[in-house]
C-alpha cells in the first residue's frame, strides 16, 4: 500500500479475509483491533498498521471487540461506522463503560464520506458523543493520515498502562505492608498477653471485644466536666453488686484513667458502664470509645507496658495504672479511634504482675 493510498468507503473483498482471523492476537497490549464487515477497509487498515511497524487484530463482529476490551489486551480501536448498528453501539458502549479506571481505550471510527456519518440519526451520534474519547476519520482516508492517528492513539495508551502498572505496585506494596502490619499486631498481642499474665488483650475487630454488659443508664457523652459522672456511674455499679472498697477503688481509678485518655489526647468520645450478677460472680465493665488518631501499633509495647511513656497522643501513665487495677483491659485502636473496654470483678484476686513505679 503506497503513501498515497487511501482507505476506501463501503466496497468488496478484503472484509472476509480481515474477518477470517477474528481477533487473533498480535502482539499484545499494543494491538489495534479492527472491524469492517463490509469492504476492504479491514485489509487495507491491517497493510498500512503492518507497513508503519503496528500489529492489526481483525475481529469478526463486535462481540470479538468486546471480549478484548474485556480482556485488557488492546492497544485502540479501529472501526467502521456501518459495523455499528443500534445494537452493535449500544454493546460497545457498554463493554468501554466497563473498563478499569485507569483504562480509556482509544476508539477510531471510519465514517463515510459525502454526510453518510452525519445521516446517521440522532441517537447513533448521541451514543457515539457518550464515549467520548472518539476520533473519527472520515473516508476516503490518506494512509499517512491513518499511521498518525493510531500512532497517537497507542501513545496515549502507553500512558494509560504507565499509570496501571503504577497503580498495580502501589496496590501490591499496601498489601505487603498490610500483612507485615498484621503479622506485627499478632506479634504484638501474644506478647502484651502473655507479659501481663493475660490481662491486657490486643483486639483488631469489634468481634474481638467482649460482649455488652446490661447498661441501665446507656452511654454518656465524654468531657472534661463528665469524666467525674463516670467515675460515679462505675463506683454506684460497684456498690450495687456488693464490691469491697480496695475494689470499687481499683474500678474507678481505672475508669478515671482511660477516660481521661479519652479527653486528652482525642477530645472527648462517649463512656458506657453495664453491669452483670451471672452464677454469683459480679462484674463491672467500663466502655471507653475516641475518634482520636489511635495509638501507634510500633509503639504500644511501650504505651502500655511502661510506667511514665508519653507522647503526643499516647495513653502515657494512664495505661500502667489501668493495668495495676483492672481484671481485664480490652485494646482496639487504629486511625479512625481507640476503643478500651475495662472489666472489674468483686472477688477477683490481683496477680501484683508490676512493681511500683
Amino acid at each position: 500500500m503506497s503513501e498515497r493510498s487511501s482507505i476506501p468507503g463501503n466496497g468488496a473483498g478484503g472484509g472476509q479475509t480481515a474477518a477470517g482471523d477474528a481477533c487473533a492476537p498480535a502482539r499484545g497490549d499494543e494491538s489495534v483491533l479492527v472491524l469492517a464487515p463490509t469492504g476492504s477497509d479491514a485489509l487495507r487498515a491491517g497493510e498500512a498498521l503492518a507497513g508503519a511497524g503496528m500489529a492489526a487484530r481483525p475481529c469478526a463482529g463486535i462481540e470479538d471487540v468486546c471480549r478484548a476490551v474485556a480482556s485488557g489486551g488492546a492497544g485502540a480501536i479501529l472501526i467502521a461506522r456501518e459495523a455499528l448498528t443500534p445494537p452493535a453501539l449500544d454493546r460497545l458502549v457498554s463493554a468501554l463503560a466497563e473498563q478499569p479506571p485507569w483504562s480509556d481505550l482509544p476508539l477510531l471510527v471510519l465514517t463515510g464520506g459525502g454526510g453518510r456519518f452525519a445521516r446517521a440519526g440522532e441517537s447513533q451520534t448521541r451514543a457515539l458523543d457518550a464515549l467520548g474519547g472518539a476520533t473519527f476519520l472520515e473516508r476516503p482516508l490518506r494512509t499517512a493520515t491513518l499511521v498518525r492517528a493510531v500512532r497517537a492513539a497507542l501513545a496515549a495508551r502507553r500512558r494509560q498502562y504507565e499509570i496501571r502498572d503504577y497503580l498495580r505496585e502501589r496496590e501490591r506494596a499496601a498489601a505487603e505492608r498490610a500483612a507485615l502490619l498484621e503479622v506485627q499486631r499478632a506479634f504484638l498481642r501474644d506478647v502484651l498477653s502473655s507479659v501481663t499474665a493475660g490481662k491486657l488483650r490486643l483486639c483488631d475487630s469489634d468481634a474481638q471485644l467482649p460482649a455488652l454488659l446490661p447498661s441501665p443508664e446507656g452511654p454518656m457523652v465524654l468531657r472534661d466536666d463528665t469524666v467525674r459522672r463516670v467515675r460515679q456511674r462505675a463506683e454506684a455499679a460497684a456498690r450495687d453488686l456488693g464490691f469491697g472498697t480496695d475494689r470499687r477503688n481499683d474500678l474507678v481509678t481505672a475508669t478515671g484513667e482511660a477516660a481521661m485518655n479519652a479527653v486528652r489526647h482525642a477530645g472527648g468520645g462517649t463512656a458506657l458502664v453495664g453491669a452483670s450478677e451471672t452464677e454469683g460472680a459480679g462484674v463491672v465493665q467500663v466502655w471507653i470509645e475516641d475518634r482520636g488518631r489511635g495509638i501507634d501499633v510500633a509503639r504500644l509495647p511501650r504505651a502500655t507496658l511502661e510506667p511514665g511513656f508519653s507522647y503526643a497522643g499516647t495513653l502515657g501513665h494512664g495505661f500502667w495504672f489501668m493495668l495495676n487495677t483492672a481484671d481485664r483491659l480490652y485494646l482496639m485502636t487504629g486511625p479512625s479511634g481507640t476503643t478500651v473496654v475495662i472489666e472489674v470483678e468483686r472477688d477477683a484476686r490481683q496477680t501484683g504482675w508490676f512493681s511500683s513505679p
